[in-house]
């Protein structure tokens, strides 16, 4: 993170995929959470 904040003009390029780990319903928390943070994903895994 220090790295990040020292370097403001740095990008990032962060690419994730998709799989049918979990339930349905957990599948679906994430979907949701994703939507609703524009698509970056609610962050780790509980």
């Amino acid at each position: 993170m220090r790295m990040l904040t020292a370097n403001l003009d740095l990008k990032l390029l962060v690419i994730g995929h998709t799989d049918m780990a979990g339930t349905f319903e957990y599948n679906r928390t994430l979907s949701q959470a994703a939507r609703r943070s524009g698509g970056h994903g609610p962050g780790p895994r509980p």
